[in-house]
């Protein structure tokens, strides 16, 4: 009995050592970043539907900057968010849009139908069919999406914004904010961020807590051990 228990509790010991040194993180987010907090940050992993990611704020400008240097940051990158702090009818919004291709030269942007966009104040994504045009990459323009347009970020300069309907998938109860049939809105643009993101980090615990952890264990199996050969 005493030789069971004794095999019992080095397997749990072994068991909780290897869960506790190896494990996932929740995703990160860098520090740098204006427009992303970690709400935000936990809906957009379930809408990819990657796991836990870690977020790469590569790019921040506010009113008056210039689209050449939003350009200059994520052409060419490979998938991105990119999130627009907006004001329409005197409220703010953060609305965005995720697209799998990348920003550069190339004008009307058609894939799989993997890009989407969102508004984080009512947490609801639109989708788009394969083969549509998801992005429209244009050297004057901010992140795009859709042509509509659904979803455009400003000329140029980072100043006015407009949502259209068009190729995104609006339901009948659209926020206006992003297009409604036969409706479109234009709004004040405050500031856009683009980030990047990976998956996220997997990190050793630090012994020091493997240890404690441990302990606590060996002493409650100590007792346990010493009640159970009492009886």
């Amino acid at each position: 009995m005493k030789k069971l228990i004794l095999n019992s509790v080095f397997a749990g010991c072994v068991w909780l050592l290897c869960s506790i040194n190896h494990f996932a993180v929740a995703g990160l987010i860098d520090t740098n970043s204006t427009l992303l907090n970690q709400v935000n940050a936990t809906q957009l992993e379930q809408w990819l539907g990657q796991g836990d990611l870690d977020w790469q704020s590569i790019w921040y400008g506010e009113t008056g900057a210039t689209a050449a240097s939003w350009h200059a940051a994520v052409d060419d990158i490979g998938p991105t968010v990119s999130i627009y702090d907006v004001t329409y009818e005197g409220h703010n919004y953060l609305i965005g849009g995720y697209t799998s291709l990348n920003w550069g030269e190339g004008s009307y942007k058609r894939g799989r139908g993997e890009s989407f966009i969102f508004n984080f104040d009512n947490m609801k994504k639109w989708n788009i069919s394969a083969g549509e045009v998801e992005i429209v990459s244009l050297a004057k323009y901010f992140a795009t999406f859709g042509v509509g347009i659904d979803l455009w970020g400003g000329k140029t300069i980072l100043d006015v914004g407009s949502s259209f309907k068009g190729y995104y998938q609006y339901a009948s109860d659209a926020d206006v904010l992003l297009g409604e049939p036969g409706r479109g809105g234009y709004f004040n643009i405050n500031a856009l961020e683009t980030f990047t993101f990976s998956p996220a980090t997997q990190v050793p615990e630090p012994p020091t807590v493997v240890v404690f952890f441990l302990g606590v264990i060996g002493l409650a199996s100590i007792r346990f051990i010493k009640t159970s050969l009492d009886k």
